[in-house]
């Protein structure tokens, strides 16, 4: 699988740790925008 970064972007959701897990087993880097497109982590 050739995934490097994923763009998490909206009001609401959940996040797995299992998820979590993976994308670090798997280097894959998140980023996290608010509704407005405001950086709020990555």
């Amino acid at each position: 699988m050739d995934i490097g970064h994923i763009i998490v972007y909206g009001r609401n959701g959940n996040l797995t740790l299992d998820a979590v897990r993976w994308l670090i087993k798997h280097n894959v880097q998140v980023t996290f925008l608010d509704w407005n497109s405001k950086l709020l982590s990555t």
